[in-house]
Parts: structure tokens; sequence; C-alpha cells
């Protein structure tokens, strides 16, 4: 490990975190792993007040679940949409951030919205295919139905068949699909998990139960 200098203040402690980092399997990057364990045994001795430890809870398993959704898409170039969720579909920067983002798209780029109303709505519009692979009970291969959802302000509307444009694809299976619809299967999990493989805007997934209803 690295020396550092951040430590808990009791040196049988330091060894029991770091006796715990490799039971757990650490090899890389052990001092950066030790420094949270330490910060976490700190908040413990500071008496920190609940709701902090549960902001600090939170934040951390929230980015950490970030870095695995964004892993598999490390090297490819990527755009954060935000802005008033007060802006009306007819508002011309509404139709500017619609139109950017799709030319962004459709150059290769990943899309990220806060999946809220607005302009982060804008940037979420447009045709979304859905790659469905249907299980069979034989050993041929499992065939695959195309869907398409067509996103506009708070409405989706789906139809079977490809689209020309699509701004995002999302491929999954039939089960998969029908867990994260039906509130049983978190999708950005599903991603996480491989259940769930996208092309486009990486929140698409975040809004699979909105845009069929639940069941």
């Amino acid at each position: 490990m690295a020396t550092s200098r951040y430590r808990t203040g009791d040196a049988e402690l330091d060894a029991r975190l770091l006796e715990v980092l490799a039971e757990a399997g650490a090899e890389r990057d052990v001092d950066q792993l030790f420094e949270i364990l330490v910060s976490a045994v700190r908040l413990a001795a500071d008496g920190a007040d609940r709701l902090d430890l549960k902001i600090t809870n939170a934040a951390l398993r929230e980015m950490r679940e970030a870095f695995r959704l964004f892993a598999p898409y490390r090297d490819v170039p990527k755009v954060t949409i935000f802005g008033s969720a007060r802006t009306l579909p007819d508002d011309p920067l509404y139709v500017q951030t619609r139109e950017l983002a799709a030319a962004l798209a459709a150059a290769g780029w990943i899309i990220v919205t806060g999946a809220g109303p607005g302009i982060m709505a804008a940037g979420f519009e447009g045709a979304i295919e859905f790659e469905v692979v249907v299980p069979v009970e034989s050993g041929d291969a499992p065939p695959a139905d195309w869907w398409v959802v067509e996103v506009k302000g708070r409405k989706a509307t789906a139809r079977r068949g490809r689209a020309a444009e699509p701004v995002a694809t999302v491929r999954t299976s039939l089960p998969a699909l029908v867990r994260m619809v039906a509130g049983t299967l978190m999708p950005i999990a599903a991603v996480i998990d491989g259940l769930v493989s996208l092309d486009g805007d990486i929140m698409v997934a975040s809004r699979v139960p909105e845009m069929f209803g639940g069941l």
C-alpha cells in the first residue's frame, strides 16, 4: 500500500482495515480504498448525525453504481444535458436542445439527461428502439422482436418495427423487460448486471417503466 497519512489514529485498527481489504480481494489502489474505510471509521468517532450519514451512504452507493454503469462506455464520448424543468415544447430552446441531442446521438455520442421535464425531456425525445429477445424452449437461437417507442414530452407511443433514426437502442430479453416495467427489476441495475445493453442516451433505461405505464 502506498504510504497514507490519513489514518484512524489507531495502528491496530488500521492494520485490521487492511486485512479486511485483503480478504475482499483488493489488489489495486489499496491506499484509496483504505482511506475510504478510514473515513467511515472517523465518521463513527465523530458521532455524525444520522441524516449526514444517510447522505454520505447514499452518495457513495450511487457513485459506485454510476462507475459500474459507465465502465463499458469509458471510451465513448458523452454529453450531459440539464436545464429548466419549466421549458415548454414550443420554446425555441426546447427545439434547439432536441435537435442538438439528436445530432450528437447520431454522431455516436451518449446523451445523459436528468430524466426530468423541460430541457431534460427535450434531450430525451425521439424514437427509441427496443430489440426484445423472446426465449424459446428449443435449442434454436431466440428470435428478436423490434419495437419503437416514440417519446415526445411526457407522452410515449409504441409500434412494432424499426426506427429510421433512433436516438437510442435498448437490447434486452422479454423477461427482463417485463420485470423492469413491473418495477421488480431496477433498470439501472439491469444495465449494470448485463441484462440490458444501450446505444445512445444511457438514461433511457431509467425511464422504461414510464414509457410502458407499468403492468
